[in-house]
Order: structure tokens, then C-alpha cells, then sequence
């Protein structure tokens, strides 16, 4: 295959950019995103949203009478979800494309990609989609501090842990700060968020949201206290004990000793509702070339009532 041609690639990138911005975004936002698993909710959105919920009063009484009693039905609760503006810009130079571009004659070589299905120009756009990606599910929304003059990934939104710190969620639904969490202790720590959860919502399809380390450390605890069980030989544990709640191992809380549960339907994903061809743009500058995304994302929770943590509350 002939050397790659610096001159005709931006042209290249540009017209594929442009072909292709909404699958590029879609790629950013939605696909193969392992949170998206548990969110209960992708909506997209241009700016602010209400994210409002119904919470019912007790309407159930006693009948056999000829009076009217009527109950009010309940109140809206509504947070507001707002979409964050994001970035990414990056810059090639000739020297980075070219070895780029042996690896992409590697991966054909190696059969591992089809160049008349994937075009140098996918595969470059591939990498920084991958990148962001990773960005964005790692350091974004779960441990983000929005900072709209920031550099950093997670400067780009309020992640969920600071979003449920600033909640003003009901005492009741915060455990004590957990400190350390261990393999002897981490059953425990679960158990003191589990405690703070409303017996009405132990059967609905709710997430406990723990680190890999913490649901590794209750998978060890597991297998200490209640030993070689008939039909616990794997030690691999899915659920609370004793509840149909999901224990979700989430990278995004990595180094943390966070406990989340919550329903499903509870956390929310806001993403563009109108990306345009302008959203990715491909520019050559002497002998660079510049790729600039942008879009807009956040993660939300919809009512504060119904998320119990041991995060405690931002003062």
C-alpha cells in the first residue's frame, strides 16, 4: 500500500467528518457507554430540562359511603437537568500521523481491520472518539466539578457524586462517612446505606453504585461470613444480600469508597438533541491538522428522596 499522502488527508478528514458528525457524536455519547446499562434514562435535551416526578399521597380509604372524599393526588418534584458544553480539539502533527499510519498497516497486515470498510480517516477519528470516551465515563460523570474555565475532563460537568453532595437529600437517606472500606468490613459499610433505603423500594429494579475495589472487597466479605454456601461457589456476588438490588461495579467511582443506590429510573443522561455537521470540524494549519468536537452532556438524578448514600452532604 502506497505511503500515506499528507496533503490530500485533511481534505480526507474533513469530508468524512462531515459524512459522518452524527455517527461520530452518537459514538461519543451513546454507544457502548457501560453506565448507559443502569441509567434508566437518555434524553436528549438543547439546554435545561425538568426532570419532574409525581410523588403520590396515600388515596387508598375505606368505602361503602355516598360522600365524595377526594385526596389530593400529590405534588410534582422536579429537578432541573441542564446539558454541559464540551470540547475536544485535537492537534496532529506530521511525525504522529505517519506513525499512526504504520499502525494502521499493522492492523491490516495483522487482518485485524478491512481498509475498504475502515479508511485511515475512520480509523484516525476512532482513536480520539475512544479517548473521549473514556474521558468522559472516567473522570466526567461520576467525579466531575463543572469549572467552565478548566482544561481537564473533569472540569466539563458536575459529575453524580457532586450532584447528589449538593442534593439536599433527606438526612435519613445519608449513612456515616464510611472511611476506609476493606474485604473484613465492606458488608458492613454496604448494610449502613442499606439500612437508610425505604422497605417500599427493595423489589423495584434499583443499582447499589460501589467502585470495582469496594465490590471486590463485598464479594471477599461474602465468602468470609457465610463461607461455602450450595449455591455460592463462586463467591461472585450480584445483588445486596437479601435484596433484589444490583450491585454495579463502576469504574467512574475508581479510588473512591462510595455507596449509591438508587432506582434505575432515577438517573438520567442528558446529550444533544440537534448535532449539526458544524459539531466537527477538520482544519489544516501548516503542516498539522486539527480536529475540533463539540457537544453537550451531563449526568442528573431526578428526585434526591429516592438516592441513598454514604456521600455525604456538601456544606
Amino acid at each position: 500500500m502506497a505511503a500515506v499522502d499528507l496533503s490530500a488527508l485533511p481534505a480526507k478528514l474533513g469530508t468524512y467528518a462531515l459524512s459522518n458528525y452524527k455517527e461520530i457524536l452518537t459514538g461519543i455519547l451513546q454507544d457502548d457507554l457501560s453506565f448507559l446499562k443502569y441509567f434508566g434514562n437518555v434524553i436528549p435535551t438543547n439546554d435545561e430540562l425538568p426532570l419532574a416526578q409525581l410523588t403520590m399521597n396515600t388515596l387508598l380509604q375505606p368505602g361503602g359511603k355516598d360522600a365524595f372524599n377526594a385526596k389530593q393526588a400529590g405534588e410534582f418534584k422536579a429537578r432541573i437537568g441542564k446539558v454541559r458544553a464540551c470540547k475536544a480539539d485535537v492537534s496532529w502533527a506530521p511525525s504522529v500521523i505517519k506513525a499512526m499510519w504504520q499502525s494502521y498497516l499493522g492492523q491490516i497486515d495483522g487482518g485485524k481491520i478491512d481498509p475498504a470498510t475502515i479508511p485511515f480517516e475512520a480509523f484516525l477519528i476512532a482513536k480520539v472518539i475512544a479517548k473521549v470516551k473514556q474521558e468522559l465515563h472516567y473522570l466526567a460523570v461520576y467525579k466531575g466539578v463543572l469549572n467552565a474555565g478548566g482544561t481537564a475532563p473533569a472540569d466539563t460537568m458536575n459529575g453524580l457524586v457532586k450532584l447528589i453532595a449538593t442534593a439536599a437529600l433527606p438526612a435519613g437517606n445519608i449513612a456515616a462517612a464510611p472511611g476506609t472500606i476493606t474485604a473484613a468490613n465492606a458488608g458492613d459499610k454496604l448494610k449502613l446505606v442499606l439500612e437508610c433505603v425505604d422497605d417500599t423500594y427493595y423489589d423495584l429494579p434499583m443499582v447499589c453504585i460501589v467502585s470495582p475495589k469496594v465490590a471486590r472487597f463485598y464479594n471477599a466479605w461474602y465468602q468470609t461470613t457465610y463461607g461455602s454456601l450450595p449455591y455460592n461457589t463462586e463467591y461472585k456476588k450480584t445483588f445486596l444480600e437479601g435484596t433484589m438490588i444490583e450491585i454495579v461495579s463502576e469504574p467512574g467511582l475508581s479510588g473512591t469508597n462510595h455507596i449509591i443506590i438508587t432506582p434505575k429510573e432515577n438517573l438520567f443522561w442528558l446529550v444533544d438533541d440537534s448535532a449539526n455537521m458544524e459539531r466537527v470540524i477538520v482544519e489544516k494549519e501548516k503542516r498539522n491538522i486539527h480536529v475540533m468536537m463539540d457537544f453537550n452532556a451531563s449526568p442528573e438524578i431526578g428526585m434526591g428522596e429516592i438516592v441513598w448514600t454514604n456521600i455525604q452532604a456538601a456544606v
